[in-house]
């Protein structure tokens, strides 16, 4: 078997939900087919050890294989299941007696279990265990997906919002031109019912499973509103949702806005960032906001680019540091804007790798002011391979520094210069950085 392989340094966060076994009435698999699924863990395997950042114990990763497919036979109700030897320390040796049992495990959940469900629950198991945000699995349908927002072409189907991790469950985000727009629903809405079922009694998985649902078929949102003592009911039509790279706008303060969603690796990014900037330019902004606060990263050249657009190309932006390798340091890619405004940058929670280089950046060589709330802090890099079947691993292959005091902004993030929290209609962060701006232009008395 060929293995299609391709890699790539990004800077991604992605969230994805455990990976299930697929209950099946199927007739039992070929065993063409098992062959297929364990010469897929075997090349996960392989790739973990090779790529991950850190130096990895062979026996301990396919016991973490191990206990996925074991959990998964249960699910699937098979009550024997073969042992797992000890393993050696040896990785070719390991493998062996793992192989073993894998094979007799293919056996005795045949026709319940797919084995390519069943290797990709082996190599969903590996990646979790690491517990690292830039080491992830991602199935043939989520790939796809993946590589959408890397090309900046992100599409889903949906009503097009954002909602808080807690209850009062609050609408953090609505995106432009998208299903709940186009009906009215506002950021700062505090959502009381879906559908009549009051949010209270949802988890937040919950809440989001029964918001998305197919093209065309509605849901009702009843919702509190800032300054309104009626709730109001707005029906939402799902319908496809395409997020873009990037989006501008100039306020009639002469605030340009310019929303960047994600680090494309085919520099859509970047052109459509400097593209943007030169508009507004045109239009008459007298100071920029660069909005970071739903952006979960992208490729480091692009990161690079953007940083280029605002500084100067010999500060150090990123500093790798990569297993048996002295570090390397990475500047910004230019040119920069021949016209640079006073600037603030918007970050939250949902800030992650990339766009928190881009931050901490712009913060230590004071170019921005950081408006917003702490970032994910999920700021290390992973090295994007594709599997045999069309899944794929993203696998956290090096450490970054970010800038020139080669700041750790993995785990403790960047924490913004003004602290907002969305406490307020609207959207508090923007108006705290416009009025940092606007105070900013009065005091140095720019038109």
């Amino acid at each position: 078997m060929r293995h299609r392989v391709r890699r790539a340094a990004l800077l991604m966060l992605l969230a994805l939900a455990t990976l299930v076994p697929v209950l099946l009435p199927a007739r039992p698999p070929t065993a063409e087919a098992q062959r297929a699924g364990a010469l897929l863990v075997r090349d996960a395997y392989d790739r973990l050890l090779n790529l991950y950042v850190d130096p990895l114990d062979p026996a301990a990763l396919l016991g973490e294989a191990w206990s996925g497919v074991a959990g998964a036979a249960l699910a699937a109700g098979v009550d024997r299941l073969p042992a797992l030897p000890p393993l050696p320390a040896g990785r070719r040796e390991a493998w062996a007696l793992f192989a073993e049992s894998y094979a007799e495990l293919e056996r005795r959940v045949a026709g319940q279990i797919l084995p390519s469900d069943l290797a990709h629950t082996a190599i969903g198991a590996m990646t979790e265990a690491r517990n690292e945000c830039h080491t992830y699995f991602l199935t043939p349908a989520r790939y796809t997906a993946f590589r959408q927002q890397l090309d900046g072409q992100q599409r889903f189907v949906g009503a097009g919002i954002s909602i808080s991790s807690t209850s009062p469950y609050t609408i953090t985000r609505v995106i432009p031109d998208s299903p709940a727009e186009r009906a009215g629903l506002l950021a700062g809405d505090v959502i009381l019912a879906i559908d009549g079922v009051p949010a209270a009694e949802h988890t937040p998985a919950s809440l989001r499973s029964r918001i998305a649902g197919e093209a065309g078929t509605p849901v009702s949102f009843t919702v509190a509103r800032a300054g309104e003592l009626e709730a109001r009911l707005i029906t939402v039509i799902r319908g496809v949702v395409h997020v873009p790279a990037v989006a501008h706008a100039l306020r009639p303060d002469g605030i340009g806005v310019v929303t960047i969603s994600t680090f494309a690796i085919d520099g859509t990014t970047e052109r459509q960032t400097r593209a943007a900037l030169l508009e507004l330019e045109e239009q008459g902004a007298t100071a920029w906001v660069l909005d970071l606060r739903y952006n979960p990263g992208g490729s480091v050249t692009s990161v690079l680019r953007v940083l280029g657009l605002f500084t100067a190309r010999e500060i150090p932006a990123i500093t790798t540091a990569q297993r048996g390798r002295a570090p390397v340091e990475a500047m910004p890619i230019g040119p920069a804007l021949a016209v640079q405004r006073p600037m603030a940058v918007l970050v939250g929670p949902q800030s992650a790798s990339g766009a928190e280089i881009v931050a901490a950046v712009l913060q230590d060589t004071g170019r921005a002011r950081i408006v917003g709330q702490r970032t994910s802090g999920c700021a290390n890099a992973g090295t994007l391979t594709e599997l045999a079947d069309g899944s794929a691993m993203v696998i956290t292959s090096a450490r970054l520094l970010a800038g020139p005091l080669q700041r750790a902004v993995d785990g403790p993030g960047v924490e913004p210069d003004e602290l907002v929290t969305r406490s307020a209609p609207g959207d508090p962060a923007l108006e705290a950085a416009a009025a940092y701006l606007l105070a900013r232009r009065a005091m140095v008395g720019q038109p």
